[in-house]
């Protein structure tokens, strides 16, 4: 049985209303089912869609901020905290692409494996994909590429080099100069003393392309409309813990970032659960 996605409407003409309907009643191109909510059908909707015109629009916004509900707003004027802002007339089947893009996760997801995206990242282009491309300077220090051969070992000689255990480094992704000093702080008190700072998403990518962390760290007021794209490239090209943050956490939104392998903690930041996540690494 398709997964069931319950969408409560506000406001909206007969006709508008009953083009949704219609749409709603054919399966997603990703398979899931989006029903109009109403009282009774179920709990609680999962997606709030609101009509800028409608009288009660603005209470019913404010409403979704204290529970978990999406916002998508339609028409101008749309709260800085709206998921989603539309235009009139409305596209029923784009809608839906948009919101199988948010409810549609991986079939493993309950496992907690790392989610492999076969699809290539749509972050900024021209940060080159390739390691072997980027400038030695922009690299950390523990991934600076070698100009010496690897030493030759002697006939005979059956002791095997030493190893070295693998730098421990953090990437501290946020454009808060003081949040990433006080995650430099909390991460030296669990013995990760080597950090990477980000301000922006594009020196996060890069970064990310030049090595590996054994803490991701991401911040989603980096850009909150593209966080999950990189989250997403995390996941496939970090093996290290991935930890994101943001306000106003969803459990939906939780449940997207728990199948990339994230977790996702809410702000203002909670220093007893940031100390007992942190403890585990």
């Amino acid at each position: 049985m398709a997964q069931r996605i319950f969408v409560k409407v506000v406001g909206f003409t007969d006709a508008e209303r009953a083009a949704l309907a219609t749409a709603f009643g054919q399966p997603s191109e990703q398979g899931l089912s989006y029903v109009l909510w109403a009282e009774g059908v179920a709990p609680a909707p999962h997606v709030a869609l609101l009509d800028a015109e409608a009288p009660s629009a603005w209470q019913e916004a404010q409403a979704t901020r204290s529970a978990a509900v999406v916002l998508a707003w339609v028409g101008p004027g749309a709260p800085e905290y709206a998921w989603h802002q539309l235009d009139r007339p409305i596209d029923a089947a784009e809608l839906m692409r948009v919101m199988d893009g948010l409810f549609a996760l991986p079939a493993d997801e309950l496992d907690f494996d790392l989610v492999i995206d076969e699809e290539p990242n749509t972050l900024p282009p021209d940060i080159p994909l390739d390691i072997d491309t980027l400038p030695a300077d922009t690299l950390p220090p523990d991934t600076q590429p070698a100009d010496t051969e690897p030493p030759e070992t002697e006939p005979g000689d059956t002791v095997p080099p030493e190893a070295h255990p693998p730098t421990r480094r953090a990437l501290i992704a946020s454009p808060s100069l003081e949040e990433r000093l006080y995650l430099r702080a909390k991460l030296a008190l669990n013995n990760l003393t080597l950090a990477d700072d980000a301000d922006t998403a594009a020196r996060a990518l890069e970064l990310m392309h030049a090595g590996h962390y054994t803490v991701v760290w991401l911040d989603f007021a980096l850009d909150s409309a593209r966080c999950w794209d990189l989250l997403a490239l995390a996941a496939r090209s970090q093996p290290g813990r991935l930890i994101a943050a943001k306000p106003q956490v969803s459990w939906l939104e939780q449940r997207r970032a728990r199948g990339m392998g994230a977790e996702l903690l809410g702000k203002p930041l909670d220093p007893v659960e940031l100390q007992t996540l942190l403890q585990g690494i």
